[in-house]
């Protein structure tokens, strides 16, 4: 592939808008109980964090997942409304799973189509603290 095929690539996909999805507080999430058992079940449901994240995004055709660990997850979609659905899968999958667990998700916002791609995942992950 030459660097204008590439950039023409690149150039198409800047349209697609960046999800972000992790989890917080995982060690207070996984030690709130003395007993070994009820911590490796809370290790087991922070794994399955990836699994419930491929689960949604198999219901939409635009959603490309980049990453998808135990406590995070980083996924490009067309639509904003792809990524809240997404965000909205997984929330309500974990409040039924794994109440107690602290997880949430934001959509890139517009207008930041032309920015480099290590400044636009930076301000995502800034989005993210923020709420």
């Amino acid at each position: 592939m030459t660097a204008a095929t590439k950039a023409g690539a690149q150039a198409a996909d800047d349209h697609a808008r960046w999800v972000l999805i992790e989890s917080g507080s995982n060690q207070e999430f996984i030690f709130r109980s003395p007993k070994r058992r009820y911590s490796v079940g809370a290790s087991a449901l922070l794994l399955e964090v990836a699994e419930w994240v491929r689960l949604a995004a198999r219901q939409h055709d635009d959603a490309e997942i980049v990453v998808a660990t135990s406590s995070k997850a980083l996924l490009r979609v067309k639509t904003n409304d792809a990524g809240r659905a997404i965000i909205r899968d997984v929330s309500t999958r974990a409040v039924e799973a794994a109440p107690g667990l602290d997880l949430w998700g934001v959509v890139e916002p517009g207008g930041q189509e032309n920015e480099r791609l290590g400044v636009r995942l930076a301000k995502l992950h800034e989005l993210h603290a923020a709420a």
